[in-house]
């Protein structure tokens, strides 16, 4: 049997403005409008074991990704979405989306709505929500 790499979108969350921007630095802090938590599965050449990591990228609303981070488990990455930007374990919403990013990853595609104007509070159910 072959093993597929896989990505799959588990958490998403709009970005409340008054987080806005986050202290992540490329040539000024960044102002994302939604962040993700993709949870990839791989396996490498010449090694017997699947790999798993958590990657929390910050997202704009047209799927261009401003910048990602890395962890080992979901618990290590909202704690760390919470205690260096603010955002909150209960705002995170659930997903279980196979993404291949083949196609832009947009807040539209994930939620269906088309995304609230800045300063509205946002809603929306995942495609997918487990």
């Amino acid at each position: 049997m072959t093993f597929k790499d896989t990505e799959t979108l588990v958490r998403f969350v709009r970005l409340r403005d008054e987080l806005k921007p986050l202290p992540i630095y490329l040539d000024g802090p960044i102002s994302p409008d939604w962040v993700v938590i993709v949870q990839s599965r791989s396996k490498h050449e010449r090694r017997t074991d699947i790999t798993e990591e958590f990657v929390v990228y910050f997202m704009m609303d047209d799927g261009t990704d401003l910048e990602f981070e890395q962890y080992e488990t979901l618990q290590i990455a909202m704690d760390q979405a919470k205690d260096n930007y603010g955002i909150e374990k209960s705002e995170w919403s659930k997903c279980n989306k196979e993404i291949t990013w083949d196609t832009p990853l947009t807040w539209k595609s994930i939620t269906q709505q088309t995304p609230p104007p800045y300063g509205s509070p946002a809603t929306g159910s995942p495609s997918g929500d487990a």
